[in-house]
């Protein structure tokens, strides 16, 4: 990408070197012959690691990291990176997070992952009202549209929609 050659070094440790399950990533990007910048590291107490990959979003490639955290809450250690004739740079995705806790009611939240969808430029997910049960959130829905300038994320929309909400 833009002439940079990208690399996903991986690390075992102990008896993780003969079962391939990998403990760390790092991503590395050549600079310069022989030279490198790591632009990303992760050290998880748990996780399913595995390779970075390109997506398509929009009309530009994005460089995407994304590891599935072990338990029932679907979230991921994931970050992407956007590339210009200057290197990579982390796409901040804080700004969908701060957009989705803009338009709920106080007692409302997002209690798992898995709503981050990149490639379609939009978060959506089920909403949780405090005294929901982890299983069956009951408080309608989020939704956030966004699209890329560079490696900034620029909300569109952003929408609560209670009518989606459980009458039990």
């Amino acid at each position: 990408m833009f002439g940079f050659v990208i690399y996903d070094v991986f690390y075992y440790f102990d008896g993780h070197a003969q079962t391939g399950e990998i403990d760390w990533k790092s991503i590395l990007v050549e600079v310069s012959p022989g030279q490198f910048r790591e632009i990303y590291h992760l050290q998880p107490t748990a996780a399913h690691v595995e390779p970075s990959f390109f997506m398509k979003v929009g009309s530009e490639e994005i460089l995407v990291t994304r590891d599935l955290i072990p338990g029932t809450g679907n979230n991921y250690y994931e970050d992407y990176f956007q590339f210009s004739p200057s290197g990579a740079a982390r796409i901040d995705t804080e700004i969908v997070t701060k957009a989705v806790r803009s338009v709920l009611p106080t007692g409302y939240g997002v209690w798992k992952g898995g709503g981050l969808n990149m490639a379609d430029l939009r978060y959506h997910m089920p909403v949780w009202k405090d005294g929901d049960a982890n299983c069956c959130p009951t408080g309608g829905s989020v939704d956030v549209r966004f699209h890329l300038d560079g490696n900034r994320i620029v909300v569109n929309s952003k929408l609560f929609d209670p009518s989606t909400e459980r009458v039990d």
